[in-house]
């Protein structure tokens, strides 16, 4: 068999390669969660296996299973809300810190070199708003990242139960896409 390369083909090509491309990064706050959803559902599948042989209810097995690793993630969330929580609490009195601590570096400046043209307390007064605004500004970036992160793990948690409760139904599209020749060899991998 011979295959001739030609441009409408390598266009064709280019154009399919820069769309999915393109969709890929549109769409990578889904597309990263199902990844892993894939990974922690081949990682699950044993437990849940183990389980069914157990508890012949699918679903059950399944939530149980699903269960089994969702109590030790949610207590790892629960930690880390807490200590945002505290931080954000101190957030004003580091704030007070931060600038009783500037005052007191600039005042010990000044003494040992004298006060100049432009002395460090003007300095501090036009600038304080910056360096008090500074945690503020950590703090809304901190409330975006930790939303996007627990959108991201909710996203991964419906994912990987839907893979594992439908295992059997994805693995029988899977197979109907292949020949029946070749269907064999395909389910033993």
């Amino acid at each position: 068999m011979k295959y001739t390369l030609s441009l409408q083909k390598i266009a064709y090509l280019l154009i399919t390669t820069a769309l999915l491309l393109y969709f890929s990064i549109f769409a990578k706050s889904i597309l990263v969660p199902f990844v892993f959803a894939i990974l922690c559902a081949f990682l699950l599948k044993p437990l849940c296996t183990l389980i069914e042989q157990v508890i012949p209810n699918r679903i059950l097995a399944t939530i149980i299973s699903f269960f089994s690793v969702l109590i030790p993630l949610v207590t790892v969330i629960y930690l880390f809300s807490m200590q945002f929580a505290d931080i954000c609490a101190d957030l004003p009195t580091i704030g007070k810190r931060l600038e009783e601590g500037l005052n007191t570096a600039f005042n010990w400046v000044n003494k040992k070199m004298g006060d100049t043209d432009y002395s460090s307390r003007e300095w501090i007064s036009e600038n304080a708003s910056k360096l008090v605004g500074a945690p503020v500004a950590f703090l809304g970036k901190s409330i975006s990242s930790s939303t996007t992160f627990i959108a991201n793990v909710l996203l991964f948690l419906l994912y990987t139960f839907f893979l594992l409760l439908y295992r059997s139904a994805i693995k029988e599209f899977v197979l109907i896409q292949v020949e029946e020749v070749k269907r064999g060899e395909i389910e033993e991998i």
